[in-house]
């Protein structure tokens, strides 16, 4: 390889490093990147239910624009700019805990009950089908962007790599659908969902060597999807569809009989 060859090479993967390491700072502004949150909500929606999997998988184009919306409206509201759609409809400190990022135990109480407030009323506007699915899971995203976002590293310690490539492949984690919480009580269960986020954060953010880095990164990653999955199962309950447990537990057989019981196909 000639030296100006050589050279080039060296600019080229200075520039990957220099951007990768550019991404990731504007996306700590304000939580995880649109690649990341894709692929906690796509993993979330893979181990639904049977029907909800159906279900969610079918406007899946809708869940994710919302959480990649809200993840760019949140990057205006830190330069002070707000949304036009959305002012007048949510307060500064309402927007903090939507935002999900930099939430702190103190704010676990509060953020729930705005949560469960948005949440609760997806879930009876599913119930009524007064408007259209495609946006009531666009809001769905929406919220479910906070979830996540509240299990963002603020900082990690020197010489730990970036979240973020953790986070976007979790193709190795084993999930398992029987691990869905089944929400009886939304608002008492976010409490305890988002301490425990945070608690993991801090795990996560204190790691000082890579093996036990990784680690917390799998625990963290099962976390989110986990959470997101117990709530678009609560919220998409009311939807039309086989309510009764008998029925969804003969679609569920169905499914393994036909396709066993490795990861479901990312249908398209």
């Amino acid at each position: 390889m000639s030296y100006s060859s050589f050279s080039r090479c060296c600019l080229v993967r200075f520039g990957i490093v220099a951007l990768t390491l550019f991404l990731w700072g504007q996306s700590a502004q304000a939580g995880w990147s649109p690649v990341t949150h894709r692929n906690y909500l796509t993993e979330a929606i893979r181990i639904l239910p049977y029907f909800d999997y159906l279900w969610g998988n079918y406007y899946r184009d809708d869940i994710l624009k919302g959480a990649i919306e809200g993840e760019f409206h949140f990057r205006h509201h830190a330069k002070g700019r707000i949304p036009h759609w959305r002012r007048g409809k949510v307060n500064r400190r309402e927007l903090h805990y939507l935002s999900g990022y930099g939430l702190t135990q103190q704010d676990a109480a509060p953020a729930a009950r705005a949560l469960t407030k948005r949440f609760e009323k997806l879930r009876a506007e599913f119930a009524t089908a007064r408007r259209p699915n495609r946006e009531l899971m666009f809001e769905l995203g929406y919220g479910l962007h906070a979830i996540a976002n509240s299990l963002v590293p603020r900082t990690t310690s020197p010489g730990m790599p970036s979240p973020e490539p953790c986070a976007r492949n979790t193709a190795a984690i084993e999930l398992k659908q029987s691990e869905i919480e089944r929400i009886e009580k939304l608002r008492p269960w976010l409490v305890r969902r988002i301490e425990h986020h945070l608690q993991l954060r801090d795990q996560w953010e204190t790691a000082s060597d890579k093996d036990a880095f990784k680690q917390h990164s799998v625990r963290a990653s099962q976390a989110i999807i986990y959470s997101l999955a117990a709530i678009m199962t609560y919220v998409m309950g009311t939807a039309f569809g086989p309510e009764d447990e008998k029925v969804r537990s003969s679609l569920e057989e169905m499914k393994n009989r036909r396709l066993g019981d490795g990861r479901k196909p990312d249908i398209e």
